[in-house]
């Protein structure tokens, strides 16, 4: 699947493969980070860390494999895959997967939210510090 323009598709190739590489580095990175820091330095949020790492490794590896493309014919716009798996089904892994950060962010600032407004409450803290 290919545009007519051969230099729109090195462009776009290119690029992609470009961010790819330099968000799996990224991530990596953040994964040594999160494994080697002592407690101290970064405290519970390696876990945080960790998990975005994780989370962005997943959407990275999706966007590989489907390489979405928004295209537009006319008055209509939509998103087609150009990549290995370009299919409908992967198509929408991709879309659940670019979904994954959002889970994430509302248990983190739940667990902020509780332990700061209930800093004095036993129960909170033991319950939040078992989970971790």
């Amino acid at each position: 699947k290919t545009y007519v323009d051969p230099l729109i598709n090195n462009f776009v190739y290119y690029t992609q493969m470009l961010i790819a590489i330099l968000a799996y580095i990224s991530n990596f990175f953040l994964f040594y980070l999160a494994n080697t820091c002592a407690k101290r330095e970064i405290g519970k949020y390696r876990f945080l860390i960790f998990f975005f790492a994780a989370s962005d490794v997943y959407y990275n590896t999706w966007h590989l494999i489907v390489f979405p493309v928004p295209e537009v014919y006319g008055n209509a716009f939509f998103m087609r895959g150009h990549g290995m798996y370009g299919t409908l089904f992967g198509l929408g892994m991709y879309a659940g997967a670019y979904g994954h950060a959002f889970p994430i962010f509302i248990f983190h600032f739940l667990y902020r939210l509780l332990v700061l407004k209930s800093v004095h409450s036993p129960v909170v803290v033991s319950l939040f510090a078992l989970q971790f």
